[in-house]
């Protein structure tokens, strides 16, 4: 049985903005966060040998910054246990993704598509609404042993 609740955060994330992944956190919808700079990453870090921490995933997301961005959906949804997580793809208002693009995400078994605000007071408000969405029901059991040097809390 895992001992804390957790979002995983696949990509650059230094590129998406501190709150909101600490917003998972602090609204309670997970206990911690953990970033991984790849799928491989992650995915390479399921079976470690390290210190670890036995978590249940509750939700995945990414930044679309490119049109590679696009295959982080089929690569993560590979693992059969991971497969089963809801998965969120975030974007920018720089991001050109067109219908298309996010018929595509949708096609590819991601759960949401949301783009982000571009004012720093409508990112609480993103927060908590994705909080109420993903809380209605109950998700799905995802527990691994995961690397905590990969953990990242709100006092980071």
């Amino acid at each position: 049985m895992s001992n804390s609740s957790a979002a995983i955060l696949v990509g650059r994330h230094e590129r998406l903005s501190r709150e909101i992944w600490a917003g998972f956190v602090q609204s309670g919808l997970v206990e911690l966060v953990l970033t991984f700079r790849s799928v491989d990453d992650l995915l390479e870090n399921t079976h470690t040998e390290s210190k670890s921490i036995d978590v249940d995933i509750k939700l995945m997301f990414f930044l679309i910054e490119s049109m590679d961005d696009l295959g982080t959906p089929i690569d993560l949804k590979v693992h059969h246990q991971l497969s089963r997580v809801p998965l969120i793809a975030f974007y920018t208002p720089e991001t050109e993704l067109t219908r298309t693009d996010i018929q595509t995400l949708y096609d590819r078994r991601v759960s949401s598509v949301v783009r982000l605000p571009l004012r720093f007071q409508d990112l609480g408000h993103l927060v908590l609404q994705m909080d109420r969405y993903w809380a209605v029901g109950k998700l799905p059991q995802c527990e691994l042993s995961l690397p905590t040097e990969y953990v990242f809390t709100p006092k980071d």
